[in-house]
């Protein structure tokens, strides 16, 4: 999910390309993470550059520089929702397939695991969206 600044010019739009935001300023996280390779890919296989002007070790401090209006960001929903709570930034949906991540936890029947395993299975199953294929 995008985040901007709350008076930010494209913080009033419902969703965004991301090739729409490449004409702004990025703040991205440290280089070599997965999302800061993905956002280079991205914009090199639209035959752009990915505007990155400053680069931090941490989402804390990539939203507070989005707040302070240097620039925007992408980052995991979840962080953008509850960064937006707390913070004067705006999220913004992308629409990409890249920017919906899907996590897979294989294991053994739920019967079959120890208590322990079974608990962190029964907390990733309730916090996560829900699936058909879910075991329960």
């Amino acid at each position: 999910m995008l985040v901007t600044p709350r008076d930010h010019p494209l913080q009033a739009r419902s969703e965004l390309g991301f090739e729409d935001t490449l004409d702004h300023d990025y703040i991205g996280l440290r280089p070599g993470t997965q999302l800061s390779l993905q956002l280079i890919r991205s914009a090199t296989e639209l035959g752009r550059h990915w505007p990155c002007r400053i680069q931090v070790s941490s989402y804390d401090a990539l939203c507070l520089m989005v707040e302070a209006g240097l620039g925007i960001a992408i980052l995991p929903r979840r962080l953008a929702l509850s960064y937006s709570r707390a913070l004067h930034i705006r999220p913004v949906e992308l629409r990409e397939p890249w920017a919906r991540r899907t996590f897979e936890v294989c294991c053994r029947p739920p019967r079959e695991l120890a208590s322990s395993t079974r608990l962190l299975l029964d907390h990733l199953l309730a916090s996560s969206s829900p699936d058909p294929r879910a075991v329960s």
